[in-house]
């Protein structure tokens, strides 16, 4: 097996130099030894190269070939792969392999436009999203359990368990000397213990719809996604970031375009110079070279409503479109995770009852034992060094005053996680928490909502309700509003975009998050959920279009104008 990683790396080496022949030869023979020692479940990374040098030389057909057999492969794997020092390679190689295969069919979709190549294209890129997603989920160690009988969820855990143990075995055996028989054994109990494990994926998807949507999506086409989740005035923007060039698809309910961009480099650059000018209120210059780069290819293409894929973490309210005005001032606009992500989230949604309340508030936690609000205190719990969110007394009574009948105030030390995770937010339509936030790219399962960390006589409580915890909360809400701090930049995960608390929220049962990109100041939270609120209460307005007019409202007022005080909050989620 050892020889054939290294044959991978003389066709790397030569395809880099220009030395097609060579590289295809080379990758030619990886791939034969990795069958023939009983390796197959490696041969990926010989058909990567075999599938690169053929794109390079032209042939384009016979890339493509070599490129599905390796995601095929990839995906048949993605089960045995349970290790963590073999995910991070494996999760590595399946995002490069998809990002070859998109490459490969926009390079068709040049030479032969008729074959809608694009189409096919935009279908990858949605299925690596939706895998992109169930990796991060392995990331987080989100115990997702409701809706599936435990006994499933035990058998598919100690399958996974088996195939851990078999593989470590097969590397055991392939790296030293060995049989053909022996190396085939091993081979053959890991295809059989993935045959078992797909009919658990069935009995699992048989028996939860939801769970199935989120560890196992199926792959959906171009058709399933324009009737599903795009409304007759709403252009869905997804963009796929690339080695060497970056694309973008504008599809609506009845057509898709796609246009070339710069590579990844040079747009994650703008992008993160543009998210610092935001959210540090400074001059926009690299905001200005993003909106030009991402938007100018798409003039006068962009509707009413703008559901836009990745570069989560870039605000497009506070773009400028190619006529120079801001993109909220004419476009109502919602983020996505995906599209397959919005298709199993308005199938969970259908048919469902309204929760019988209106409106949950969590506000102005006390974080310090030095808190004045702590009146004795008796204990000798640390001070964690968060602020104080006083003003957020103001979205709590302002909520109350809009539904007094109706509403739930936890302020102080009733903001707590025992009572967030009690069950009593099932009954409320709209769920709003006013905290802080914490969030843990190089741990995502760390990050979480921060609720009051003292109780009242100023001990420690565990305040901190988090990413993998979200997940198993009990919901019915139409909103979940987290207005706290940079809530919704979560891990920026290559396929899937930026990994956050959002995810966790629809999966117990949210239709739509508001969330928060940066550090909003406190008094400018407090006025773009007044308006926010009031839009939705008095105006009749949905979640996105009173998001709009709140952000409208605060462009129209010198105070607030600047995006650092009100671009930063974005909504993800289903939008009529």
């Amino acid at each position: 097996m050892w020889e054939a990683i290294a044959l991978t790396g003389m066709a790397s080496m030569h395809t880099s130099i220009g030395e097609h022949e060579k590289a295809i030869g080379f990758a030619t023979d990886a791939r034969k030894l990795f069958q023939e020692t009983g390796a197959g479940n490696y041969e990926t990374r010989a058909l990567y190269w075999m599938a690169r040098i053929d794109m390079a030389r032209g042939r384009m057909d016979d890339a493509l070939d070599y490129s599905a057999a390796a995601l095929a492969a990839i995906e048949s794997l993605r089960a045995s792969v349970a290790r963590r020092d073999l995910q991070i390679s494996f999760f590595a190689t399946a995002s490069e392999q998809y990002e070859l295969e998109i490459e490969i069919l926009m390079r068709l979709h040049r030479e032969r436009p008729a074959g809608r190549w694009d189409a096919k294209a935009f279908e990858v890129f949605e299925r690596a999203r939706a895998r992109g997603l169930i990796d991060s989920l392995g990331e987080m160690h989100a115990d997702v359990r409701q809706g599936v009988p435990a006994d499933l969820l035990d058998r598919e855990q100690s399958l996974h368990d088996l195939l851990d143990a078999k593989t470590d075995r097969q590397l055991k055996i392939l790296s030293g000397r060995h049989t053909e028989s022996q190396a085939s054994a091993a081979e053959g109990e890991i295809r059989s213990l993935l045959a078992e494990y797909q009919q658990v994926e069935a009995q699992i998807r048989a028996s939860s719809r939801r769970y199935a949507d989120l560890t196992h999506p199926e792959a959906l086409h171009l058709e399933d996604i324009q009737q599903h989740a795009l409304d007759p005035d709403t252009l869905l923007l997804a963009y796929a970031l690339g080695g060497e060039r970056s694309y973008v698809w504008c599809v609506s309910g009845t057509s898709i375009a796609s246009y070339e961009l710069p590579k990844r480099e040079e747009i994650e650059k703008a992008a993160l110079g543009a998210y610092k000018e935001w959210s540090e209120n400074s001059e926009e210059r690299q905001a200005s070279m993003l909106g030009r780069t991402l938007l100018a290819p798409l003039a006068g293409m962009l509707g009413q409503k703008v559901a836009e894929g990745a570069l989560q973490y870039v605000p497009f309210a506070a773009l400028r479109a190619p006529n120079g005005r801001r993109l909220v001032l004419d476009h109502e606009i919602v983020n996505q995770p995906s599209a397959s992500a919005l298709i199993a989230l308005r199938r969970e949604l259908a048919g469902r009852k309204p929760a019988s309340k209106m409106a949950a508030v969590f506000a102005d936690p006390v974080y310090s034992s030095t808190d004045p609000r702590v009146k004795a205190p008796t204990g000798s719990a640390g001070d964690p060094g968060l602020d104080r969110l006083q003003h957020s007394r103001t979205d709590a009574d302002a909520i109350a005053a809009l539904w007094p009948n109706s509403n739930l105030r936890a302020l102080d030390f009733d903001a707590n996680r025992a009572r967030a995770t009690s069950g009593v937010l099932a009954n409320y339509r709209i769920v709003h928490f006013a905290s802080h936030g914490v969030m843990n790219a190089e741990h995502p399962e760390l990050s979480g909502l921060v609720l009051s960390l003292i109780d009242e006589k100023g001990n420690a409580r565990d305040g901190y309700l988090r990413a993998h915890e979200i997940f198993n909360l009990k919901l019915a809400a139409d909103l979940v509003v987290l207005s706290a701090c940079r809530t919704a930049f979560g891990k920026d995960i290559k396929g899937e975009g930026s990994m956050a608390l959002t995810r966790g929220f629809f999966y117990a049962g949210a239709a739509r998050v508001l969330a928060s990109l940066w550090t909003v100041p406190d008094g400018g939270a407090a006025e773009i959920m007044g308006h926010f609120y009031r839009g939705m209460r008095q105006q009749h307005l949905g979640p996105a279009a009173a998001l709009r007019a709140a952000q409208i409202a605060m462009l129209g007022d010198v105070r607030w104008r600047d995006p650092y005080s009100w671009a930063g909050f974005t909504i993800q989620g289903d939008y009529p």
